[in-house]
């Protein structure tokens, strides 16, 4: 692709040019350091499709309100825009594969999420999280799938996708909060006229994941071209891969401290009695553990299988030059399952009594010893046991997504025009997990009167036999009895009225009297309400189960009123030296009703000393509103470790000074007081949502230069400098009591030496009248530790973004390359600050390698026939530890190598009306780097020895056809 101004390049043109072909690809080979990538956009961020100045009516760029109908508006935000063609040559069948391989974006949830997700996918830009980066549709927000604010990219078929649009840095200024990172603005086709019919078949090198995409597109003029109707209808059905199918992601592996060896779970399916260290076999014997293990993993899902339906329509009439009414209608229902285990494993104290027929008499006398017993005396030991007969642990997730919006828009006059529109969202989640285990109804099945009865027969109780590893000793009939089928259901809604005037002025004769372009303006007004209920059922709420546990239910909302302006001030037009000098600004005023008032704002400006440079820099201030899931979740009691520094712990007496722990809360008479120790090392923190956050705050420079030389037609080029600051980002002080009591009251690095009482941690001790932090109950009414989400983080990240578009008569070259300088983050004030760039592990999380790029070589020897060879580049990264501690604590782990990844493809425009496509992805089938699991699945984007969404998992063919009138 290449910007609107660029010069088309004539097939004479290429062989003048030929001798410097070779030259200007190593040139894009060596700008982007070790490799470049494929740049899907040009380097101004103009409209992928090429068009006429007599087609063009308004040019609309992503990042601003703005529009015109002058060719020279260009955005002074760098913009990356893939088209449906380059979609297609990537086998793409979901959004989220599309922006996972742009340099600028990084893995978020997607097809390869199992374990640590809900079947909903997510944009990530600048590693900085999905719920920072703002997903729109035809530049207008969608509804999100579940509280947490997340928009589920799923529910947009890649068959109805015109382009996609991508802005980093941060862009509140234009489109209100969360555009931290930037925007996705997905544009869908429309205006469309005839009939198009597209299907796709892929699948892995082995034969699995194999997926169908089908998509049909329909469209007509009516009313003598006054309107039009389009309407679209997509399914998609995608396979699962499982762990156990690829050597490299089963078993699980684990650091001994110079290999990679295979790990096991302890709890093994044959059963073990761990007060006794022994366990049960085929013999219905207790023996010896002997230290076997087992690995659950092999069921799980690689990749997550996905049924999708998908129907939009959508259309505009007419009816006056001054009144064009618009609407679209999109619906999408999307089921994806989750696969986390092949059993439940049971870990917990249960009761078995001394008559129980099942036992024989050898683990008679090892559990109740010597003795004389009756047949209802009971012991308690604790079992550990892998409960296979129960089935897979895993999840069946449906997410119905409903979104419809109207407007109207036309001409106020000869240089401005206006635009409202109404919109509403829905999301219903509904979520079934199964395999787990009723405990209540496991252990009532295990206490068993001599005639193999239940002692409480209550609920159709059927005896559970555990007792032996023999293979079927838990029938069918003992399953139906304690499994645990759990339903949970959620909705979410969002509204959405919007106004805008936008033009220039001309018509009163506001513009430079060195530019022949007016100033041109936008201004408008937004009110928007989002809305989640979380609905578990009884078992699940409380935590009546064995594997899930609680998951309490949530119900809240917010709305925000906003008022935006925009302006562009074409200074200095066609000059020498200026051909162009324009500066830009924009400010937002929004009104939360929970988080309070924001005032957003960018400014930034462009200089085109001559055609071939510009020049362009811009600061923008950006907010990110906390999401329900944040504000609304339930606060929840949990036990946590910690003695109190206040109290006497048997025969130490308090650490803490009295004055501090009076200006805490502990009354004076109390101080020293055993009595209120937290018993036997356990205090009350509660974990969950918080009203009362406010904003996060993010500040975000970019400067930047673009070329077209006019000695190289058909060349465009940019570099981009970016940094953003993220203050007050929303994060807890952690999960456990101790830390917490020893930074108020500790005065060591990272403490309190200062014994400030309104030290961070101070402030997050809450104790009872009588002084302690144990005594917590409903909403932390008396003594507990607050570990509630508060605004306290930081994070820093700054880089470089380059690109570069060559076409030379059959060939053409695109590439584009991410560095990442700077990825710092502090969780909060009392941490030190982590250096992440260049580095992954159980800190920094996902690998952030200070490269990524892509490089793109089509040739097209006829045109209807082009051949395209990618190559795809991920750099090295080292593990965080090692970086911040300046040696190798852990040498398997110590570094992943650098990958580079080249996928084939090509397509043949057989006639008018067909055309057809293959394509292998990762054409060496280059297996991902394998990783410790406990540093892998440790993070939502890692899973099965290494992090898949930044990985390639193997070789993936495709191949698809398009049939159109």
């Amino acid at each position: 692709m290449r910007a609107a101004y660029a010069t088309s390049l004539h097939s004479a043109q290429f062989r003048s040019a030929a001798p410097i072909l070779s030259a200007v690809a190593c040139l894009g080979l060596l700008l982007t350091g070790p490799a470049s990538a494929q740049v899907a956009a040009s380097a101004e961020g103009t409209d992928s499709a090429a068009k006429s100045a007599t087609e063009i009516e308004q040019v609309v760029v992503t990042g601003s309100h703005i529009r015109s109908t002058s060719t020279k508006l260009e955005s002074i935000s760098p913009i990356t825009s893939t088209g449906i063609e380059e979609i297609r040559t990537t086998g793409a069948i979901n959004v989220e594969a599309v922006l996972r391989d742009l340099p600028e974006a990084f893995p978020g949830r997607g097809a390869t999420t199992n374990n640590n997700g809900n079947g909903d996918t997510s944009a990530n830009l600048r590693n900085l999280g999905p719920q920072r980066t703002l997903v729109l549709i035809d530049g207008k927000r969608s509804v999100s799938s579940d509280s947490k604010g997340n928009v589920d990219l799923d529910i947009i078929p890649t068959g109805m996708i015109d382009r996609v649009d991508v802005v980093t840095g941060g862009a509140s200024a234009v489109y209100g909060a969360d555009a931290v990172a930037g925007v996705v603005n997905i544009l869908l086709k429309k205006n469309f006229k005839g009939f198009q019919a597209d299907a796709q078949y892929g699948a892995y090198s082995p034969g699995d994941g194999r997926s169908f995409d089908s998509s049909l597109l329909a469209g007509a003029d009516f009313a003598n071209g006054q309107g039009n109707l389009t309407a679209f209808a997509g399914f998609t059905q995608r396979d699962p891969v499982y762990r156990r199918d690829r050597d490299w992601a089963s078993p699980q592996l684990i650091s001994n401290g110079t290999s990679l060896v295979p790990f096991g779970s302890g709890t093994i399916p044959a059963g073990r009695v761990t007060d006794s260290g022994t366990m049960f076999n085929g013999n219905r014997e207790l023996v010896p553990y002997d230290g076997s293990v087992y690995d659950s993993s092999r069921t799980q899902y690689l990749v997550v299988p996905q049924q999708r339906i998908s129907l939009g329509l959508m259309g505009h009439y007419d009816a006056a030059p001054w009144a064009s009414v618009y609407f679209r209608g999109t619906y999408s229902e999307n089921k994806v399952d989750r696969q986390v285990s092949d059993g439940a494993g049971f870990l917990d104290t249960v009761s078995v009594n001394y008559g129980n027929p099942l036992l024989s008499n050898q683990e008679r006398s090892v559990l109740f010893g010597n003795g004389t017993f009756t047949a209802n005396d009971t012991t308690d030991f604790t079992l550990r046991k892998s409960i296979l007969a129960n089935g897979n642990i895993g999840e069946h997730n449906v997410y119905d997504t409903l979104q419809f919006i109207s407007g109207l828009t036309g001409a106020l006059g000869s240089h401005f025009s206006y635009d409202v529109s109404t919109q509403y969202g829905e999301t219903r989640w509904q979520q079934e997990l199964v395999g787990d285990i009723s405990p209540g109804r496991f252990r009532q099945g295990l206490l068993v009167n001599p005639d193999g009865t239940c002692i409480d027969p209550s609920n159709g109780c059927v005896p559970i036999d555990i007792f032996t590893a023999a293979s079927g000793a838990i029938t069918p009939e003992q399953v139906r009895f304690f499994q645990l089928t759990q339903r949970a259901g959620s909705t979410t809604t969002q509204v959405v009225t919007t106004g805008s005037v936008f033009g220039d002025l001309g018509g009163i004769g506001v513009k430079s009297p060195l530019a022949d372009s007016a100033v041109g303006v936008a201004l408008g007004g937004e009110y928007r309400r989002e809305t989640s209920k979380y609905t578990p059922d009884d078992a699940l709420s409380v935590g009546d189960n064995v594997v899930y546990g609680s998951i309490p239910a949530l119900s809240g909302a917010y709305h925000v009123s906003e008022v935006f302006m925009e302006a562009r001030i074409p200074l200095v037009e066609s000059k020498p030296w200026i051909e162009s000098l324009e500066l830009e600004g924009g400010y937002r005023s929004s009104h939360y009703n929970l988080a309070g008032r924001a005032n957003t704002y960018k400014y930034g400006g462009s200089w085109r000393p001559v055609r071939d440079i510009r020049f362009r820099g811009a600061f923008e201030r950006a907010v990110r509103a906390p999401n329900i899931g944040e504000l609304f979740t339930a606060a929840q009691p949990q036990s946590a470790n910690g003695v109190d520094p206040c109290f006497s712990n048997g025969t130490s007496g308090p650490t803490a000074s009295a004055s501090l722990c009076q200006s805490t809360g502990v009354p004076a008479a109390a101080y020293g007081n055993a009595n209120l120790q937290c018993p036997s090392g356990t205090c009350r923190v509660f974990t969950g949502g918080n009203p009362l956050l406010g904003l996060e705050v993010s500040d975000s420079k970019t400067v930047g230069i673009a070329l077209t030389p006019r000695f190289t037609p058909g060349l465009s080029l940019s570099l981009d400098y970016y940094d953003i600051k993220v203050k007050g980002a929303i994060s807890t002080l952690g999960t456990d009591a101790q830390p917490i009591l020893d930074g108020c009251y500790g005065t060591g690095a990272g403490e309190n030496p200062t014994q400030d009482p309104n030290n961070i941690f101070c402030r997050s001790i809450r104790r009872s009248a009588a002084g302690d932090v144990y005594t917590g109950g409903h909403n932390g009414s008396v003594g507990y530790i607050s570990l509630l989400n508060e605004n306290i983080g930081f994070i820093r990240v700054s880089g470089i973004d380059y690109a570069l578009d060559y076409v030379a008569g059959p060939i053409s070259l695109s590439s584009k390359a991410a560095y990442v300088g700077t990825y710092t983050t502090q969780a909060n004030e009392t941490l030190p600050e982590y250096y992440c760039a260049g580095t992954y592990g159980l800190t920094c999380g996902q690998p952030v390698p200070h490269w990524r790029a892509s490089t793109r070589l089509t040739w097209s020897p006829i045109s209807s026939l082009p051949l395209s060879l990618r190559w795809r580049y991920v750099g090295s990264v080292v593990l965080d530890e090692d970086r911040i501690s300046g040696k190798v604590t852990d040498p398997p782990d110590h570094q992943i190598g650098a990958r580079s990844y080249f996928d084939f493809s090509g397509s043949w425009q057989i006639d008018s009306h067909f055309g057809a496509r293959i394509g292998i992805n990762n054409l060496f089938d280059k297996s991902p780097p394998q990783v410790s699991r406990n540093i892998a699945s440790a993070f939502i984007f890692g899973f099965a020895n290494t992090f898949p969404g930044t990985y390639d998992i193997g070789r993936q063919f495709f191949a698809g056809a398009t049939y159109q009138f």
